[in-house]
């Protein structure tokens, strides 16, 4: 049995187990094969997602599935929620079916290669966000796929001093469109941080990680800059 290898096991290894290797897959297959499912669902801003009870063949999480449960997402959970969520799920899945697998009565069906997407693997060069050329929606699910590890950041400059490196932990989308603030402007309102993305979307930071410090609401930080009325965003050159 294996959940969250994310590595290909060897034909040979796959002939020893005489009924077979199971594994536990958190997503609804064939959608999302591959190394980072739960952030790549997440970062797409999919409604739903899920767990899978699969056998493993030689091509990646592409064996016949013995069973798949479905959760619906918010548009609010994080990523290392949903895969302890979904975790638990396919484990109380495993051990109700392990006694069909053991007899021999299990009932499986093939995945449809014709719908099937990839999930690659998460690198931390994906980390900064760039609010000229993503919109609110965009990062704020970029801000919940990419919880935990490896983060999502933005440099910004407070009343002209050299730009800051802040980790976004917690956004929400305040405006989908139509705003007449310029692109990538930045306002400091009652305690958040609202940042003008690509088509003048609008995003809240509520919560921020400055460098090597701990996570705080973004009012506790704002209340340590004198001048909130000189914020500004400074692109992540590389």
């Amino acid at each position: 049995i294996s959940a969250a290898y994310g590595q290909f096991l060897p034909q040979k290894f796959l002939e020893i187990p005489r009924l077979g290797t199971l594994n536990v897959h958190p997503s609804l297959l064939p959608r999302f094969r591959g190394a980072s499912p739960v952030q790549r669902c997440i970062e797409r801003g999919e409604s739903r997602t899920g767990v899978s009870l699969l056998f493993t063949v030689l091509k990646m999480d592409s064996g016949p599935i013995l069973k798949q449960d479905v959760i619906h997402l918010s548009g609010f959970e994080k990523s290392p929620d949903v895969m302890l969520d979904l975790f638990k799920i396919g484990t109380k899945s495993l051990v109700t079916l392990l006694p069909k697998v053991f007899d021999g009565s299990a009932e499986t069906y093939e995945q449809d290669e014709k719908e099937a997407t990839y999930a690659p693997k998460i690198d931390s060069s994906e980390s900064p966000c760039n609010f000229s050329q993503s919109t609110a929606l965009q990062i704020h699910n970029k801000v919940r796929a990419f919880a935990g590890w490896p983060g999502t950041w933005a440099y910004f400059s407070f009343g002209g001093t050299e730009a800051k490196k802040l980790k976004l932990i917690t956004t929400e989308v305040v405006k989908e469109s139509e705003s007449e603030d310029n692109i990538g402007a930045v306002a400091a309102d009652n305690g958040i941080l609202e940042v003008t993305c690509k088509n003048h979307s609008k995003l809240a930071i509520l919560e921020v990680q400055p460098e090597g410090k701990k996570v705080m609401p973004t009012k506790a930080f704002l209340n340590g800059v004198k001048d909130k009325k000189m914020i500004k965003w400074v692109p992540f050159d590389k």
